[in-house]
């Protein structure tokens, strides 16, 4: 589906103008902020939207969540198998655009076979990539920032799957000073900083 074409503020202020000498009002903008978030939401719902229930990532990757939902005949062997083509070829064009915007060495394969698993280059270039976006806002889920390979909910199962009844491998503390989990903290923490998010302080 391609990207709806955006109003953009000066049309609205325009329209506004226009409604004002029509109809009469007071001029100016009673809250700039409210406005704002008006005209970002449009385009925060069309890029968010529908991303509920997805695998994490590092399910994703290993078709975890594919594997879950034939264990749970939510779909039969054809399907898997079509589904795991299908994945293949995604999981090329990811590593294709990590690779021409050179976030991963230049010396690591470019096929994505030769991954089995999302390996610590991979998450950190896919998290780079990411941070490196126009987009408003970052958010990590902390499955996916701690490489969890099993979603929280399996769309389609009630209980053939544990839905919403996993525990995360790490508490928020650990998250914050455990050794384990430091590497994941410290390149989410890198690539704020890379990518000029950080809230500069006086």
């Amino acid at each position: 589906m391609a990207e709806p074409v955006w109003l953009e503020r000066v049309v609205l202020d325009a329209i506004h103008l226009d409604q004002l000498r029509e109809h009469g009002g007071l001029h100016g903008i009673r809250d700039e902020n409210t406005l704002e978030s008006a005209l970002a939401r449009a385009r925060n719902k069309w890029a968010y939207d529908g991303v509920h229930d997805l695998p994490t990532l590092a399910g994703f990757w290993v078709g975890a969540d594919i594997a879950a939902r034939r264990a749970a005949n939510i779909i039969d062997d054809e399907a898997q198998g079509g589904q795991l083509a299908q994945r293949a070829i995604e999981k090329q064009k990811m590593l294709d655009v990590l690779v021409r915007l050179e976030l991963v060495r230049a010396d690591l394969p470019r096929e994505a076979a030769a991954y089995p698993e999302l390996t610590g280059e991979l998450h950190n270039a896919i998290v780079g990539f990411l941070a490196m976006t126009p987009s408003q806002l970052l958010a990590i889920n902390q499955e996916d920032l701690t490489k969890e390979v099993h979603q929280q909910n399996l769309p389609g199962s009630t209980w053939q799957y544990p839905n919403w009844g996993r525990k995360m491998r790490f508490t928020i503390e650990q998250l914050r000073g455990d050794s384990r989990t430091r590497g994941y903290t410290t390149m989410f923490h890198d690539w704020i900083e890379r990518s000029g998010r950080r809230n500069q302080r006086e």
